[in-house]
């Protein structure tokens, strides 16, 4: 039995896009798209915010966003399976702010990877079963502040270095018919893929994953077949002012 996978970019619903979804509804950004997510046995994408009612933005940051809890519903209606949390603004608004974020996409049942209360939660997959094929999602930030990677103790983003995504992919193949790894890495506004990009997503293939997705420059990357498996190096923005 085959298994349709859908990958998506960076979604963005706070900043410029709150007033815009306030006018159209929660289901607007995903107007176009929906059909196709939908569809999709298997539909991802990298959520560009944290998302809760309460929290402090972090001093000092140029770019603080805060998505408002309603959201999710738009994300829910539109069909996604996981949202891959592992960037440069799931700490926006602190550590609380991030922890009501999972509780409130568990509460719609989203599942979702990259993030948690501490270092190991952060680094586990979320797991889905679709017809008789087990998955593994992981998700891993190479992008600034360093502040908002999860340490032993504290909560945050997984940090995409080989000393974790190498062993953590090892570890789910143990298990899982198909692994997909979310990095949140390169320049933004850069078309080619730095080195370390290359390096890492072939690095992930090696170590047993299928398919590897990236995002955060917004804009498209260059896609390589390594040993048979895709790296979209940059799925650019599916939602975003």
């Amino acid at each position: 039995v085959e298994v349709s996978v859908v990958c998506v970019g960076d979604i963005m619903l706070a900043g410029n896009a709150a007033p815009i979804i306030e006018k159209y509804g929660v289901d607007y950004p995903f107007d176009s798209t929906r059909e196709i997510l939908q569809k999709a046995d298997v539909a991802l994408g990298n959520l560009e915010m944290p998302i809760s009612v309460t929290g402090e933005s972090v001093p000092d940051k140029e770019y603080n966003f805060l998505g408002h809890p309603r959201i999710v519903n738009g994300l829910a209606n539109a069909g996604f399976d996981v949202l891959t949390l592992a960037n440069n603004h799931m700490g926006d608004y602190g550590d609380g702010a991030l922890l009501v974020t999972l509780d409130t996409l568990a509460a719609c049942g989203i599942r979702y990877c990259g993030a948690g209360s501490d270092l190991q939660a952060a680094r586990q997959p979320a797991i889905l079963a679709v017809y008789d094929k087990h998955i593994a999602v992981l998700a891993y930030s190479n992008t600034f502040p360093f502040e908002y990677f999860a340490s032993q103790s504290s909560p945050g983003t997984a940090r995409g270095i080989a000393e974790f995504f190498v062993s953590d992919i090892e570890s789910a193949k143990e298990w899982a018919d198909l692994v997909i790894v979310s990095f949140h890495w390169g320049g933004e506004l850069v078309t080619e893929p730095r080195e370390y990009q290359e390096l890492f997503g072939r690095k992930a293939i090696e170590a047993g994953a299928n398919v590897v997705f990236g995002h955060h420059p917004h804009v498209l990357q260059g896609i390589e077949i390594y040993q048979g498996k895709p790296i979209f190096y940059s799925l650019g923005n599916l939602w975003g002012p």
